[in-house]
């Protein structure tokens, strides 16, 4: 796993996207229920413009109770973009979950400056 996700973020740094998505794929195949794996596919369809699959991907690490604050930035990003006012509050409330206190401050005041 650990090989798989190292691969991903070299490929990624390398602007390598279609490698950095099997790297992260692989590691999802060997450990589906782990979150940052998720969360960097979804940052590869995010940097490719698939913002489709980008919101789709990053909600499967919220689901999965992902600790990356990024995670939920986006998703709630993404959200708002598509006008998806119920999605951004979903993506908050499971924000509040699964990130500590101080994650949640960091957060909620990054959302305030860019409404």
């Amino acid at each position: 796993l650990t090989r798989a996700i190292e691969a991903g973020n070299i490929f990624f740094a390398r602007r390598q996207f279609a490698r950095a998505a099997t790297a992260y794929q692989q590691a999802i195949d060997l450990r589906p229920n782990q979150p940052s794996s998720h969360h960097n596919l979804a940052a590869v369809f995010l940097a490719t413009g698939d913002t489709r699959q980008a919101r789709a991907t990053f909600q499967q690490a919220a689901e999965l109770g992902s600790q990356i604050a990024e995670t939920y930035r986006a998703l709630i990003w993404l959200a708002q973009k598509a006008g998806d006012g119920d999605g951004a509050q979903r993506a908050y409330r499971l924000a509040a979950q699964h990130l500590p206190t101080s994650a949640m401050t960091a957060l909620s005041e990054y959302l305030k400056a860019n409404p």
